[in-house]
């Protein structure tokens, strides 16, 4: 298990090294704050106008539990992925995270739409 760890970290070091990769990495992880940023803003006017509802059930719960403050642990989220994007830019990492940035911009887009505002 060590071994392997060792290998995992030593590829991610290796990976780190390449400019290429990382100005990538640097990219995305901005992109993951960014669409989660604006997925929380576009959530928060879809409540308001009340033509809304939060489709994650633990968001809601987060939502129902604290308050405004459900912001926290949603970009305290977002802000982990993006640090594990940095911690190992492998082009395998960088192509999986692509569809979730799509697929958040759909939600973006999405809650947007279904608020009136587009």
């Amino acid at each position: 298990m060590q071994q392997r760890f060792t290998a995992t970290a030593q590829l991610a070091a290796r990976c780190r090294a390449s400019r290429r990769l990382m100005a990538t990495a640097w990219l995305f992880g901005a992109l993951v704050m960014l669409v989660g940023f604006f997925d929380a803003v576009s959530t928060n006017l879809g409540l308001a106008t009340g033509l809304v509802e939060e489709a994650n059930v633990v968001m809601a719960w987060l939502q129902q539990s604290v308050g405004e403050y459900w912001l926290l642990p949603k970009m305290l989220m977002h802000a982990a992925v993006a640090a594990m994007i940095l911690w190992y830019p492998h082009r395998l990492v960088l192509a999986s995270v692509t569809p979730v940035i799509g697929i958040n911009t759909f939600v973006i887009y999405n809650n947007l739409a279904l608020s009136g505002l587009i």
